[in-house]
């Protein structure tokens, strides 16, 4: 097994079977509240709500691979608390220790739980936005703009006047978009969309608090491939 570490924050990580555990979610989740801080295995199995035995199988599996160790040890009546940690702040797994088929594969690979959990949360506020009386569908039209637009919609014949857009940014409605355009702009247009893209999210990252709901938001650009049709 090969694990360097190319500062004191990061470790690299080159051992296949390391690097199948960061990249597979399932074990993730158990790695994760060790990165960059201290816990115990009952204090992780309370956060996970999985059993002490199983978590206790992934931590031995982990330092085993030196992906985490143990910090320090609490002295107590009886067996005394094992307290550990990520090996070191963060961890950057090489594309070459992954078993993605190319480099452009790699972010899908990457992000694909947190794509399946973005999708299903925006399917269930559809419902919950349309309202339950209304059956919704792939609705496909041509734009005023002259493009082909493809919307999830509540059955025409089913509403009165209001369309898909009015339902959903309704007051009462939860707070959910998905839209996916392909814009014609210059390199300094789309530099600057960019930018203030990375400043909306910079905006609203420190908000929020005890009280406040959770959303997931992605913001994505990025110019479009050779070959492929945009939206």
């Amino acid at each position: 097994m090969k694990l360097a570490s190319s500062s004191s924050s990061w470790l690299k990580v080159e051992d296949a079977e390391a690097a199948r555990l960061i990249a597979d979610p399932a074990a993730f989740r158990y790695l994760e509240p060790f990165i960059g801080r201290e816990r115990s295995v009952s204090q992780v199995a309370a956060e996970l709500g999985a059993s002490i035995s199983g978590v206790l199988y992934r931590v031995r599996q982990f330092e085993r691979l030196g992906l985490v160790v143990r910090s320090r040890v609490e002295p107590r009546a009886g067996r005394p608390i094992v307290h550990y940690r990520s090996a070191a702040d963060g961890y950057f797994v090489p594309f070459r220790a992954t078993s993605v088929p190319n480099q452009e594969a790699l972010a899908a690979h990457a992000f694909m739980r947190l794509r399946e959990q973005l999708d299903a949360s925006i399917g269930r506020a559809w419902v919950e936005g349309f309202g339950d009386g209304h059956p919704i569908g792939i609705q496909v039209y041509r734009s005023r703009q002259g493009r082909v637009a493809r919307n999830i919609a509540p059955d025409p014949d089913q509403t009165e006047g209001e369309g898909p857009l009015d339902a959903l940014l309704a007051t009462s409605a939860p707070a959910v978009w998905d839209s996916w355009s392909t814009l014609n702009l210059g390199r300094d247009e789309a530099k600057a969309l960019q930018r203030e893209l990375a400043e909306l999210m910079q905006r609203y990252r420190g908000s929020g608090g005890a009280g406040h709901g959770r959303y997931m938001v992605r913001v994505a650009m990025a110019p479009l491939a050779p070959g492929t049709d945009g939206a």
